[in-house]
């Protein structure tokens, strides 16, 4: 699959429309094949690709940029709407936000009745939907609203001011081709203050019951990581901020309130029903679905289109499997393709490139392998260019953690049996690029955990020019040697992906980074020396 970003121009407003020669390229997010912002005018057009999204469709964020202060922290903008002038005045309220939007539409005079309507009717309507709990709406529905109700008149660049003003993000879902097949418009959080000023404060009873049931369920709860999870959200809700549980590595669950966030509360009464159950204790899936709906019809199905969602939960923010805190049935299977030599039990199975299910994996006692190096790739492509240099044949086992590992991967590699672990090697492989490194802390730290004699090396940067992206600080000075060399290698060539190095890691260059390891010392991870032409 070509990972690049489409050719085509950026989009179909004004403010999407920006170009300039002031370009830069921002960090990836975990798992995004691409992540390309430009930066215009102090606006932000963002296009991102991820493989794990539905349908593998490119979309586009476009949002206000916000400045840094010389503590790398960033800041609102001083002349972002809702925030603060250089004189640290308040910017004011209805009738002065009125006439500066309607100026920065475009009208000619200030006091155009017209265009300062159609102004405070788009805050207002931002504040219904606010009012109703949402956050979020269909830019093709708001600005049919925003006709109705200000005579007709075109509201596009009334659109691209909040846009620009940081009030809301526009998500522009791609087609294949890169062209805006849907548009959303979303309330930022400055955007919310601007509301407040306007419109006046929203009542906040949702924090309030959500600050309630959390602490009556962390009361009942008597298994200690659903507590601190419990407690975690507690904090989250006490504090008057946002709440929200993680459910991969860039992706949130946000608590809005118990009419705009039904998934929520589900996926929170389900934990705390696990909870109140004894620790060892096991449960069916189905059995807490009825339990939490009893008297309903189907109870024991009500919570079956959340199940993926619940066991991501129980991943990202309890740091354990469903099946692992006792619940059964929960019926999610996750392939692992691998090649070479991994016999489930001593069972071996057929094929270049099989896959084993993380049910499997949790019904296997032990996974047997003669393989003297088990390297662990980021994707297929680079599992299917192991294959091709045919180093199955030559003792590796190739295994694809295809993006983020998960739990079922880390469980099958702590069974792995066969040879002394002085006697084999491993090779991570990921993307050069910020998922790639997370990818690869991660993996590290599993291994660490598994034994302190595992030898383990980090396929280096292949040097060749790539994308510039922004690393956080933490990677340069992280305690693991091969990580700090990662990080400082990819800031100073750039992100490249594992496809664009095929050409310079064929069998010669691998082999000898495997070796490489076999020389270090136990639990001493390197990097692997280029050894490119």
């Amino acid at each position: 699959m070509d990972r690049r970003p489409p050719e085509t121009d950026i989009a179909h407003t004004i403010v999407s429309a920006l170009s300039s020669p002031d370009t830069r390229r921002k960090q990836s997010a975990p798992e995004a094949d691409f992540s390309d912002t430009q930066v215009s005018d102090g606006v932000e057009i963002t296009t991102y690709y991820r493989r794990a999204r539905r349908g593998a469709r490119p979309y586009r964020r476009i949002s206000r940029r916000a400045e840094m202060g010389p503590d790398g922290v960033g800041r609102e903008p001083a002349d972002a709407v809702g925030g603060e002038s250089a004189d640290g005045a308040s910017v004011g309220r209805t009738a002065r936000v009125s006439v500066e939007l309607a100026r920065e539409v475009g009208s000619e005079s200030s006091d155009d009745g017209g265009w300062t309507g159609r102004a405070m009717s788009a805050l207002k309507i931002l504040n219904d939907m606010r009012a109703r709990g949402g956050r979020r709406t269909s830019e093709t529905s708001f600005r049919s609203r925003l006709a109705r109700r200000s005579e007709g008149l075109p509201p596009l660049e009334t659109v691209d001011l909040l846009v620009r003003k940081g009030v809301v993000e526009r998500d522009e879902r791609l087609d294949p081709q890169g062209n805006p097949s849907a548009s959303y418009l979303i309330l930022t959080a400055a955007g919310e203050r601007v509301l407040d000023q306007v419109c006046g404060e929203i009542e906040r009873a949702p924090l309030r019951w959500l600050s309630s049931r959390l602490r009556a369920l962390k009361a009942g709860s008597r298994r200690d990581d659903i507590a601190r999870f419990l407690e975690n959200q507690l904090v989250m809700a006490d504090s008057g901020g946002s709440v929200s549980m993680a459910i991969s590595e860039d992706e949130s669950m946000e608590f809005i309130s118990r009419a705009a966030s039904p998934a929520y509360v589900e996926v929170l009464e389900f934990f705390g029903y696990l909870g109140s159950l004894q620790a060892g204790e096991t449960v069916d899936f189905k059995e807490i679905s009825g339990a939490l709906n009893k008297g309903r019809r189907d109870s024991v199905k009500m919570l079956e289109g959340l199940r993926t969602t619940i066991s991501k939960v129980a991943q990202w923010e309890i740091g354990a499997s469903l099946e692992a805190m006792g619940v059964r049935g929960a019926r999610l299977l996750y392939w692992i393709p691998f090649s070479g030599d991994l016999r489930p039990d001593g069972h071996r199975i057929w094929g270049l490139a099989p896959s084993i299910s993380t049910k499997d994996v949790i019904a296997a006692q032990a996974f047997l392998s003669e393989a003297r190096v088990i390297a662990l790739v980021e994707n297929r492509a680079a599992l299917e260019h192991l294959i091709d240099c045919g180093l199955a044949q030559r003792g590796w086992l190739g295994v694809c953690t295809e993006g983020m590992p998960k739990h079922g991967l880390f469980e099958m590699l702590s069974k792995i049996e066969g040879m002394p672990q002085s006697d084999r090697v491993w090779v991570i492989w990921t993307d050069w690029d910020l998922g790639g490194l997370r990818i690869t802390e991660q993996i590290l730290f599993r291994l660490r955990s598994l034994a302190s004699s595992l030898k383990v090396v980090v396929v280096p940067h292949p040097g060749v020019s790539g994308r510039r992206i922004d690393l956080p600080v933490g990677f340069g000075i992280h305690r693991e040697p091969a990580i700090r060399d990662l990080a400082k290698a990819i800031a100073t060539h750039g992100a490249v992906y594992q496809e664009e190095a095929f050409s310079l890691l064929g069998p010669t260059e691998l082999e000898k980074m495997a070796e490489l390891a076999q020389s270090k010392a136990p639990a001493d991870s390197a990097l692997g020396k280029p050894t490119f032409g």
